[in-house]
């Protein structure tokens, strides 16, 4: 749970979001009494209390009552499933939360903006052994990448944007895949090539940083 935590803060400081931690259903409550959130990400499976049992209890309270709350588990049963979905959470996410897939539902359930960025200042967070050891086959991935956007082959682009979100947990990685896939949607030939370039120069930025490290 620790490293499941630390993946998340990571992710969220890469796409600029503040995040704030309950680690007690109680805790969770107390918070929502005192502050507003624009999304919430509730454990199902707190050490004192369900996360189903929270969110009726905020409800009760009248808390966060326009604020989606997205549910999170390990495991669910089929019945857990079906009162997540009747209560009215926002959605059921099942963990471990594939990177691709939560920046999706963040970008869907928040507003945000595009900004300019170089990959000098991507904030580049320590690796662990295990993203390091995923930084080798993303390394030869964006060299693929950069053959398939020179000049621009739709279907391989996708093709290999498709196994870096599936194949690396690199918040930097995932976070500029998503926009690569944004760019695919909407069949913009010139943001496409813009985001490749981009994330090729973080890739080699990441890769440096792991060989002097």
């Amino acid at each position: 749970e620790s490293l499941h935590r630390k993946y998340l803060e990571e992710l969220f400081s890469v796409c600029n979001l503040s995040f704030f931690e309950a680690t007690s259903g109680i805790k969770a409550i107390e918070m929502c009494q005192n502050y507003r959130y624009d999304l919430i990400l509730m454990d199902i499976r707190m050490p004192d209390m369900s996360g189903i049992d929270v969110f009726k209890k905020q409800k009760l309270l009248n808390l966060q009552t326009e604020v989606p709350i997205i549910a999170l588990a390990a495991s669910a049963t089929a019945e857990e499933k079906e009162e997540i979905h009747r209560i009215g959470f926002a959605k059921y996410l099942s963990k471990p939360i594939e990177p691709s897939r939560l920046v999706e539902e963040l970008s869907t359930w928040l507003s945000y903006h595009k900004v300019s960025v170089s990959a000098e200042t991507v904030p580049v967070e320590d690796l662990s052994e295990a993203q390091r050891e995923e930084l080798c086959v993303v390394e030869s991935m964006i060299n693929s990448l950069q053959d398939a956007t020179a000049p621009i082959d739709f279907k391989e682009v996708e093709a290999i944007v498709t196994k870096l979100q599936s194949c690396t947990s690199i918040p930097e990685v995932c976070a500029f895949s998503h926009e690569l896939q944004d760019n695919l949607n909407s069949f913009d030939i010139t943001a496409l090539s813009e985001s490749a370039h981009l994330l090729t120069e973080i890739c080699k930025k990441l890769y440096r940083e792991v060989q002097h490290g």
